[in-house]
């Protein structure tokens, strides 16, 4: 009567576990992104200035730290001594040569915020509508499928040992991309 019962339990979460299987698919990321012109090139100029722009920030930080650092330094400060101590002792071109990397450092920080501005923007522009539609060809071609879920190969694929060749949907979801 066990060994029935077990049998009836394997076999139970077997078909349940392949009719599952019948409703998921994928899809290959890179190859969708290949296949409409430009955009891989809209991603790579976007990372591209994000890049530029990260260093230009950083080296321009770096340099203003430097130089906050060697007016304070010509000031031996004290362990303990706080920056508002430090400037009681500093003659006063000092601390105008100070207040002013503190000023630039402000506007560096506003620069920081330019640039985010404008590269979300481009981000808006340029990348999300692309993904907005690929999104939907993914969903009208499960829906078309009578898919349950849909996966990006790139993102399931580290623990896949097996996935069936038949269950990728990718040049359905290219083809209809052209039609939209």
């Amino acid at each position: 009567m066990k060994k029935s019962i077990f049998l009836l339990v394997t076999i139970s979460v077997a078909f349940c576990l392949q009719s599952m299987a019948q409703g998921m698919g994928w899809v290959n990321r890179s190859e969708i992104h290949k296949s409409i012109p430009g955009f891989l090139a809209d991603i790579k100029m976007i990372d591209s200035m994000q890049v530029v722009y990260e260093t230009e920030l950083m080296t321009e930080g770096q340099k203003l730290q430097a130089q906050a650092r060697d007016i304070v330094a010509a000031y031996d400060p004290q362990p303990n001594e706080n920056l508002a101590a430090i400037k009681k002792r500093m003659k006063a071109s000092d601390t105008m040569a100070l207040n002013a990397i503190f000023q630039k450092d402000a506007a560096l920080d506003k620069k920081k915020q330019n640039y985010d501005t404008k590269l979300q923007q481009m981000q808006a522009q340029k990348i999300d509508p692309v993904l907005t539609k690929i999104a939907k060809a993914i969903k009208l071609v499960a829906e078309e499928e009578n898919l349950d879920a849909v996966y990006f190969l790139e993102d399931v694929s580290v623990g896949l040992v097996y996935i069936n060749p038949k269950r990728n949907f990718t040049q359905k979801v290219i083809a209809k991309l052209k039609t939209m």
